[in-house]
């Protein structure tokens, strides 16, 4: 709705085999593919010489188009007439004494307002990205030559703009760029998406910068739609933006949320390729921003009040995903099988109150003036996935029936379940302080910061910032900190919402040089000339993480712990081998898996977890708290033993000494036992089961691990097609010689996953678990895999 209107032993293990029959799968097909309208190249600084060289035109000042939401029939007022028990603990106690430092962001330059306060940090640079200006400082606050620019000049080389608006900004440590998204032409049929990309690591240096219109050449004007509230995010393969798109004509009517899907390494090389557009129905998404790399996975959340909500009286939590491979991306919003639905037994409002005429009326006090400031709406602020959870924040508005208050929720989710971990509130139950626009970060310690403003009648509007030792009790937070305090009353009534807009959301990030220090900007009240009745103000401030300097407890694993992946068979490691070892604190709670770059290198950390032999990082398959899987590096051959030792998070484990064998091949099963039906395909590369055998004299394609060193291809990569085998290998079914018909890398996997190709004997007895097993290197597999034949 509009904001005006009213409204075993081993626990959580896997194996091998799911990620090849995950790796294999055959993916879904995007559904509309799009190129962009304009693209071009520019040079920021240049840029900024060009604003520097001419005074800056003076203006009315305007009004950001106030963001919008789908209406939805609001539910029973009747519904929190129930009392409910509060199910979030406290604050906890302080453990420790944050240390901080800051400097000045961007002023109010009086063009327009909110500012919409965002930014981002890299190890070199800062910068902030408002509704008025683009400002570039170093890590100390110094600024950079003739910053700040406007906004709309920063998109020029796009058009001559007078309305971008909603302007995010994010860096891409993983890749040295960065990465900006704003809306232009608001409320008007000419509406666009912009998005730019940098060069370099350098945000003054060359960009390319794109175009897509909302509407197509021709459209009319009652059926032309405009692009509300852009939020963008990426990961390891896409950057995504989740558009609102409302009819122009009435100047409301929702129509849909386009989710706009890139190729990031493609628009990285100038943005050739199309991109896939997907539409949904329920309101803006928030991509939860990827720290840990997932291959071919981002997710995607939004939060819903239980006056609005999807049932009667409970915050709701949906959950989605993008999957697939790039450029053939899949996505069903908030389904069982892609996400799901979290319900919330502790409901909150969708916004404060409202008037006779039902219109929501500004909420929080501040002191010096009787009118007060809009603290917007319920919509979720910012989430970040780590660690395989993903934590998230926003406003709420308690209590559900007749809000008294804002405050700031924040929680933990579990995709894969999914639910909440764990979840907290920064709220004032006696309405003495409101909280809102919150943003949250989490670093490679778990450790959790939320910045966010504090409303009170006694104070101007401020800047405060809580956090968390991820040692802290489960659902709480160490007292709120604040870290600057507003000047002076702020007052500045939109013309066109009639309200003293605030916001629209806040920034919070770990820093990209540690992955340890938290960075937040916040807005507060600041001291106006004469003559003005309010100025904004936006303050950076960097917070040592809390946890520095402490470890995580230490990796622990016993040598009977290492074992081959696929038949769980210990006694000695073989070059090339996929190995599983098994202990404790080993890595995270959620299984992570590690980043595989476009050339198809894989990744030699999953999840904050590294395995070492003898010093040397493996190719990663996946981690979690007590298990790991990695493949044995080539360069342990003809050793007698090597040195393992499992790193999570920077800590270490004692190294357990492991005999080194020159093969140890294992066929991979699919009840990850190491026994039972392996993973085999038939001939028409479907799965082999009992009710779908094999038949007498037709090829299967068996996955294993454990061949040694093979010739020709790159440890750590994904195995490229090769015209014949590179290995040698015998096999047997059901007792008999079986012809090998190819046995070396299984294309498209890990270089370690290997494919043997073999024909079935015709003098086989049928039946649906028939012996199966091979050998290579005089070295053959565990008994106990079968195949079913007919």
């Amino acid at each position: 709705m509009t904001r005006r209107n009213g409204k075993g032993d081993r626990v959580k293990s896997y194996s091998k085999s799911v990620v090849i029959l995950a790796l294999i799968a055959v993916p879904a097909f995007a559904q509309v593919r799009g190129r962009f309208n304009l693209r071009a190249t520019v040079n920021m600084d240049a840029v900024a010489r060009k604003a520097a060289s001419r005074p800056p035109a003076t203006r009315a000042r305007t009004e950001v188009h106030e963001p919008h939401r789908m209406t939805r029939p609001p539910n029973p007022a009747n519904i929190a007439a129930t009392p409910r028990a509060p199910e979030t603990p406290a604050a906890t106690t302080a453990n420790v004494t944050p240390s901080t430092s800051g400097f000045q962001g961007l002023l109010d330059n009086f063009t327009s307002f909110p500012p919409d306060t965002n930014g981002g940090v890299s190890p070199r640079y800062v910068v902030t990205m408002l509704n008025t200006q683009v400002l570039i400082q170093d890590r100390t606050g110094v600024t950079r030559p003739n910053y700040p620019i406007d906004l709309n000049s920063f998109w020029s080389p796009l058009g001559t703009f007078s309305d971008t608006f909603d302007p995010r900004i994010l860096y891409d440590a993983a890749n040295q760029r960065w990465i900006a998204s704003a809306a232009v032409n608001g409320e008007n049929q000419n509406s666009a998406l912009l998005i730019g990309v940098s060069q370099t690591d350098d945000p003054g240096g060359n960009w390319n910068e794109f175009m897509i219109n909302v509407n197509a050449a021709g459209t009319s004007s009652r059926s032309a739609l405009w692009g509300d509230y852009p939020v963008l995010g990426f990961n390891g393969n896409w950057v995504v933006v989740s558009l609102n798109l409302f009819q122009v004509s009435g100047r409301g009517n929702y129509q849909a949320t386009n989710l706009y899907v890139f190729n990031k390494s493609a628009l990285y090389q100038g943005g050739q390729d199309p991109f896939t557009t997907f539409p949904d129905d329920q309101g803006e998404f928030i991509p939860a921003r990827d720290f840990d790399g997932l291959p071919n996975t981002l997710y995607l959340v939004q939060a819903f009040a239980g006056d609005v909500g999807f049932a009667d009286g409970v915050g709701t939590i949906r959950i989605s995903k993008i999957t697939g491979a790039v450029g053939s991306e899949s996505f069903s919003g908030g389904t069982s099988s892609n996400g799901g639905i979290i319900t919330i037994n502790d409901p909150w409002s969708d916004s404060g109150p409202t008037d006779s005429t039902g219109s929501i009326v500004d909420f929080a006090p501040q002191l010096g003036t009787t009118t007060k400031i809009d603290t917007g709406d319920s919509r979720l602020q910012n989430c970040a996935l780590r660690g395989g959870t993903i934590w998230c924040s926003h406003t709420i508005f308690l209590p559900l029936a007749l809000p008294t208050r804002s405050a700031v929720q924040w929680f933990q989710i579990d995709p894969a379940a999914p639910a909440i971990l764990q979840r907290g509130r920064i709220d004032d139950a006696s309405a003495t302080f409101f909280y809102a626009y919150p943003s949250i970060a989490v670093n490679k310690n778990n450790d959790v910061l939320i910045g966010y403003n504090r409303f009170s009648a006694n104070d101007y509007a401020s800047d405060e910032f809580s956090f968390r030792l991820a040692s802290d009790p489960p659902n709480t937070l160490e007292p709120d900190v604040l870290f600057k305090a507003g000047e002076a009353p702020y007052v500045v009534v939109g013309r066109n919402s009639g309200s003293n807009r605030w916001g629209d959301f806040s920034t919070t990030m770990v820093d990209p040089a540690d992955d340890l220090t938290f960075w937040t900007i916040q807005e507060y009240a600041a001291t106006p000339p004469a003559r003005q009745n309010g100025k904004f103000g936006t303050w950076w401030l960097e917070v040592t993480a809390p946890s520095l300097g402490i470890s995580p407890p230490q990796p622990l694993f016993p040598s009977q712990g290492v074992l081959n992946a696929a038949s769980f068979k210990g006694g000695g490691v073989a070059p090339g081998e996929a190995i599983s070892i098994f202990g404790s604190n080993l890595g995270p709670s959620v299984l992570q898996q590690p980043t595989v770059s476009a050339s198809g290198v894989v990744g030699r950390v999953a999840g904050g977890t590294s395995v070492l032999f003898d010093g040397v990082a493996a190719p990663m398959i996946g981690a979690i708290a007590g298990q790991v899987n990695a493949v044995v590096p080539f360069g342990v051959q003809g050793k007698a033993s090597t040195q393992v030792q499992v790193s999570y998070l920077g800590t270490v484990s004692n190294p357990i000494t492991i005999p080194v064998v020159g093969t140890a091949p294992g066929i991979l099963t699919l009840n990850q036992q190491g026994t039972g039906p392996g993973a085999i395909l038939n001939a028409d590369s479907s799965l082999n089961s009992a009710a779908n055998p094999a038949g007498r004299g037709t090829a299967i394609q068996i996955f294993a691990t454990g061949g040694g060193v093979i010739p020709g291809v790159t440890e750590g990569t994904l195995a490229p097609v090769l015209s014949g085998s590179q290995i040698t290998a015998t096999a047997r079914i059901g007792g008999l010689p079986a012809q090998v018909i190819y046995a070396g890398v299984a294309p498209g996997l890990i270089v370690g996953a290997l494919q043997v190709n073999v024909v079935i004997p015709q003098g086989v007895t049928p039946g649906s678990a028939v012996s199966v097993d091979i050998t290579i290197g005089g070295v053959t597999s565990a008994a106990g895999v079968t195949v079913a034949v007919r």
